[in-house]
């Protein structure tokens, strides 16, 4: 065989892998540098030391953007650096009253895990694996996990409304979990330092907005918090020391010291929110009115500032704690913050002449601190680079129609977690450039630290086999 494919998945703990070694009957190769580790493709693995692979000590955000194509039922996965969509999904078993989902947020876990919540039909909300973490399943046992693999390749899912039974209908194996939820009109979706996911809604009716706690791994509710006062519910964020922060009214909870029913509500229009890790702010833009709030971790209101539009939907801070505000599916345009909340610009989402309103609803900050942006009527994502224009940002890539409307403000890429990755990946295949090698050994040294390391060789003649 030519080729040798080697896949490490480190799992749990600082996984430290040093020097791995591939042995052929006609010498050897050997991984030890960082630009040789460069050679394989890593997932939440890097040499943050040089030239060994670990897991990182801290939340790391994912190489894909995750985002819901609303009027279309479904989830894209789309690659960060080249813009092309690697995926995408059904939120839900498809008839009866799931014929309409219409997803909307989205929270993305410490492992690179999408979960998204349905607005309509059945109260839920549904977890997609990352294959090239490992995060899927091989359900039907035949060796290969059956998944899509480009826009329109949406594998079928049928069947009951039964959370025990629905997975086994659902035809694409990173389809990992669909838990049915205790509040209709699902629009809260956050995940915790613990991996677990925080769900509310906003129903139409009288209906409690309670909060359910999903366990990330099992995707079993562990506990129902009932609602009394109908705040928040229509989105927003949990921070790390677990205060969730949900909007429509305002709602500031801190999970651990509170009720429920004892949460701080905060008067006044609220939308988007999003966190400054840096200083432990908290953003909130307001549907209109041109301002966005700034808040102390404690609930305090620092002050109020402008955006650059008088509308605004979704908002996200990146790595440099700036702040970045789209300005609702009406307009055209995403305006940016520094974290002081001095406006330092406002960037066109649609450019050239004759172009149209892209109908910004939300943006997410991805692994190289570029900023995407879901555009509501154009049906395309935007990334912008805040380096162009001096600074002050400029869209440096579209998407190609992803066939919907796309209606996001939530986390799409994992830049608001709030813990480290329990797993990673590291794959290579190495290239003898000779037919009919024969291969003898691979080998490889580790530091656990408590984790543990799983190994996976093939070989083949070719990369197409």
């Amino acid at each position: 065989s030519r080729f040798c494919r080697m896949v490490r998945r480190l799992c749990i703990g600082i996984v430290v892998l040093q020097v791995v070694g591939i042995v052929l009957v006609s010498g050897t190769f050997t991984y030890t540098k960082d630009d040789e580790f460069d050679q394989g493709r890593k997932y939440n693995v890097d040499h943050y030391v040089k030239n060994q692979l670990q897991l990182p000590e801290g939340p790391t955000p994912t190489r894909y953007v995750w985002a819901s194509v609303s009027t279309k039922n479904t989830i894209v996965k789309v690659n960060i650096d080249t813009g092309a969509v690697e995926g995408e999904y059904w939120s839900a078993p498809r008839g009866g009253v799931n014929t309409a989902t219409d997803p909307s947020r989205t929270t993305v876990d410490a492992n690179g895990n999408v979960w998204t919540a349905n607005r309509k039909g059945t109260p839920s909300v549904v977890k997609i694996g990352l294959l090239e973490n490992g995060q899927c399943e091989d359900r039907n046992g035949n060796g290969v996990i059956d998944t899509s693999h480009g826009l329109g390749d949406v594998k079928p899912w049928s069947g009951s409304d039964d959370p025990e039974a629905i997975i086994s209908t659902a035809t694409d194996e990173c389809i990992t979990h669909y838990v049915t939820v205790s509040t209709p009109g699902t629009r809260h979706i956050a995940v915790d330092r613990d991996n677990n996911i925080w769900v509310s809604g906003r129903p139409s009716g009288a209906e409690n907005r309670n909060f359910d706690v999903i366990n990330g791994d099992t995707g079993k509710i562990i506990r129902t918090y009932t609602d009394t006062n109908h705040w928040g519910g229509y989105g927003g964020l949990i921070t790390r020391d677990y205060v969730i922060w949900s909007a429509k009214p305002l709602m500031r909870w801190d999970t651990v010291n509170q009720n429920l029913g004892d949460a701080q509500h905060i008067s006044g229009d609220s939308y988007g929110l999003c966190w400054n890790r840096l200083t432990g702010d908290v953003w909130n833009t307001q549907g209109s009115g041109g301002v966005s709030r700034r808040f102390a971790a404690n609930g305090t209101l620092i002050g109020t500032y402008s955006h650059g539009n008088a509308r605004a939907q979704g908002c996200g801070v990146d790595f440099n704690g700036h702040i970045w505000v789209a300005h609702s599916l009406v307009s055209n345009s995403v305006g940016h913050l520094d974290g002081s909340g001095n406006l330092i610009g406002v960037v066109t989402v649609n450019q050239g002449e004759g172009a149209t309103d892209a109908g910004p609803t939300g943006v997410a900050i991805d692994a190289n601190n570029k900023v995407w942006v879901t555009n509501y009527r154009s049906g395309t994502m935007t990334r912008i680079d805040p380096k162009l224009r001096d600074g002050k940002g400029d869209v440096d890539l579209h998407t190609e129609y992803l066939g919907g409307s796309l209606y996001n403000y939530s986390d799409m890429t994992g830049s608001a977690g709030t813990a480290p990755p329990a797993y990673g990946t590291w794959i290579v295949a190495y290239d003898s450039r000779k037919k009919g090698t024969e291969w003898r050994s691979v080998s490889w040294s580790e530091e656990l630290n408590g984790g543990k390391l799983q190994v996976f060789v093939s070989s083949r003649e070719s990369e197409s086999d």
